[in-house]
């Protein structure tokens, strides 16, 4: 039972007593290899540093989002420097942890969140759903221009890795939406706070109409491989001051 003790000592501070021990029958399981499919889900509450609910899937790749984004909070940085923000979009939501991280740090704001992917979206849709009407969820994706497009994934097991790509309008196909149809979707006459981790698509962000610009208070955005320089980000972001602030967000003020 030590690694049980070990793992109350390390988590008695930041989630519920009830959260620890879902979290304890899910390792368990996967040291048995009875783990079950990633349509099971279970409900964790973090108290510290920010106090949240929400559902997450019987996957490791959740569970390491539940790690970035509320205890290592990757979008900490955002909060001295985005101040009182009362809209934000988030386009790539994933299952929604950073929506329910917004939600929670900037309680004043309304959020619109965007995922393509349908599993995540089904749990998204959950998240979101208890946020209501403050937030609300569209499975749509970003792109230069609205068009039908598909969710590539090389390996299921990630559903926070994957592409989108065009393709014929069929059954199945998700939207694809350029930034003025999601603004317009949104409701919002502009943003406070735009958070973007979208797998690369940051490049189709950054094409075509480009007038919502200045609509934007602020950007956070994550970068892909070399995408911040094929979508000419530094130059776009001409009058704004750009911060890097974290290895894993670049933000952008006006």
């Amino acid at each position: 039972m030590s690694w049980t003790f070990d793992l109350f000592r390390e988590y008695s501070s930041k989630m519920t007593i009830a959260s620890i021990m879902r979290y304890r029958e899910f390792l368990k399981r996967d040291s048995r290899g009875q783990l079950r499919n990633q349509a099971h889900t279970f409900r964790l509450s973090v108290k510290a540093p920010v106090r949240a609910s929400f559902t997450v899937r019987e996957s490791y790749t959740d569970l390491a989002t539940v790690k970035e984004i509320f205890f290592e909070q990757v979008y900490g940085d955002l909060v001295p420097h985005v101040r009182n923000p009362r809209t934000i979009i988030d386009l790539g939501a994933n299952i929604g942890l950073a929506t329910v991280y917004f939600a929670t740090v900037f309680p004043e704001a309304a959020i619109f969140a965007l995922e393509p992917e349908p599993s995540n979206f089904a749990i998204l849709a959950q998240n979101v759903r208890r946020l209501s009407p403050r937030c609300r969820a569209l499975q749509a994706a970003i792109w230069s221009h609205p068009c039908p497009l598909r969710v590539h994934n090389a390996d299921e097991r990630f559903h926070n890795i994957f592409q989108m790509q065009p393709c014929e309008d069929m059954p199945g196909a998700i939207q694809g939406l350029d930034m003025p149809s999601i603004l317009e979707k949104s409701g919002f006459d502009s943003v406070d706070l735009l958070k973007v981790d979208v797998e690369g698509a940051e490049v189709q962000l950054f094409q075509g109409d480009l007038s919502w610009m200045p609509r934007v208070r602020a950007f956070a955005v994550e970068f892909h491989g070399d995408s911040r320089e094929v979508s000419r980000f530094d130059m776009l972001m001409q009058g704004r001051r750009v911060i890097q602030a974290n290895p894993h967000t670049i933000i952008a003020l006006a």
